[in-house]
């Protein structure tokens, strides 16, 4: 009989072990579908190296973005500095409506 409880326990170890490592991977799949839903507004002007950094930063974590290009588009620099009071310079980065900053904010954020 304490053979078969061993074995017992054995089995439920392993499968302990399983389950654990299957929600760990259900996890990191978890949070690369929520980054990979992540959104953002790129406020960028003609021009501006900043600015296709961050868009290309952003292509590359595969972030969704809407570029507000404040020369070319319907976009104005009023309405930049309606989003970002005092803001002098693009770009001006927001991620799930949270304003990040400039290029190298949007680096240390998406660390």
């Amino acid at each position: 009989m304490t053979e078969e409880k061993l074995y017992g326990q054995q089995e439920q170890e392993e499968l302990n072990e399983s389950m654990q490592e299957a929600f760990r991977q259900r996890d990191e799949r978890k949070a690369k579908e929520m980054e990979n839903n992540k959104k953002a507004i790129v406020w960028s002007n003609v021009g501006c190296s900043y600015c296709e950094q961050a868009k290309q930063l952003l292509k590359l974590k595969n972030i969704e973005y809407e570029e507000r290009n404040i020369a070319t588009s319907d976009w104005t620099i009023q309405q930049l500095q309606e989003a970002v009071p005092g803001a002098r310079t693009v770009p001006q980065i927001f991620v799930d409506g949270q304003h990040v900053g400039g290029y190298n904010e949007l680096v240390k954020h998406l660390g």
